[in-house]
């Protein structure tokens, strides 16, 4: 009987020491500042339950399957925690990658600049003074951009993922290829001009295709999604991007829109008849005054220029330039 009852204090010690031991662990576990802030003794004490009114008979019976148990209780203590970590690290980087696949990349250029820009595909170009382009982060798994204001694009050819440009109610998608997009909300039309390859355009409007070849442009309308087409020199429209501003044989209406856009000023023509005069001209690096000048010795018109006024919000209105006949 003595020798029964010294080995069921020994039992006992040892199942105690084993707690202590498992207990400390725990706490080492817990106090651990590379795991993430939260409260787990809750799952201690429910394990501790659950050990306490666990029977032990067979353990009793066969010794060596105590020791197997103890280890087992202390692999679920130590797993539990680290299980515990890895969801919370999943669901962490589940939500990043969320984050990072909804989130976006703006680039402005502000009036009267001219911005250069790479996409992450290599595809390069120039925003023009007042326009802003738009595209997710992970661009390179959609090659898709919005793009509001003047841009010019040489995109990297790529057959199995076509590039497309989002403006307004236009789509246009390509492959590889230079081409040009106007898109200023203030205006009624849309532009795209192709400079080379070959381009597919989409009205939304009308569910309207057409194809584009170089040295084409086309005006839609964003009210009724009218489409003109009109044969052009695209590097004299893209010049632009080069800094110049080229005219040959071009509408005095269609002069005073790229000056209005150029300089972030409202270029009104006072005569109708002025509006279909032709002109021919290129500029680079001249300050509006200077153009306005020139475009008085060589046409026959006249100009005012008015102040910007300040408005009730304190911002102020653009510029007003008013052309008419002589």
């Amino acid at each position: 009987m003595y020798t029964i009852h010294l080995m069921e204090n020994n039992k006992k010690m040892g199942f105690n020491k084993s707690r202590t031991e498992m207990s400390e662990k725990w706490e080492e576990i817990c106090n651990d500042t590379r795991l993430p802030n939260r409260d787990l003794n809750h799952i201690l004490d429910k394990l501790h339950h659950k050990i306490n009114i666990t029977p032990s008979t067979n353990t009793e019976r066969f010794g060596g399957n105590r020791l197997f148990v103890w280890f087992s209780r202390v692999a679920a203590i130590l797993i539990i925690p680290l299980l515990l970590t890895g969801v919370y690290f999943h669901h962490e980087w589940r939500e990043l990658r969320f984050e990072a696949e909804n989130s976006f990349v703006e680039i402005y250029s502000p009036y009267g600049a001219r911005t250069k820009f790479v996409l992450p595909d290599g595809t390069k170009g120039v925003l023009n003074g007042d326009s802003k382009l738009k595209y997710a982060m992970n661009f390179n798994k959609n090659r898709y951009v919005e793009v509001s204001g003047e841009a010019y694009f040489d995109v990297v050819h790529n057959e199995k993922q076509p590039f497309v440009v989002d403006i307004h109610d236009v789509k246009v998608k390509v492959l590889g290829t230079r081409f040009n997009v106007v898109n200023y909300a203030d205006e009624d039309e849309s532009e795209v001009i192709l400079e080379s390859g070959k381009i597919e355009l989409q009205n939304r409007i009308n569910d309207y295709k057409t194809m584009m070849e170089p040295n084409q442009k086309i005006i839609f309308s964003k009210k009724t999604g009218a489409i003109q087409k009109y044969k052009v020199n695209a590097e004299q429209l893209t010049a632009w991007k080069d800094g110049r501003l080229v005219f040959r044989d071009e509408r005095f209406a269609d002069v005073a829109k790229r000056l209005s856009r150029w300089f972030n000023v409202d270029v009104v023509i006072e005569d109708e008849s002025l509006k279909n005069y032709r002109y021919r001209a290129t500029f680079e690096d001249e300050r509006l005054e200077e153009i306005l000048m020139l475009l008085k010795l060589t046409a026959p018109i006249n100009y005012k220029l008015e102040r910007r006024k300040q408005l009730h919000n304190s911002t102020f209105s653009k510029q007003k330039v008013t052309l008419f006949l002589q």
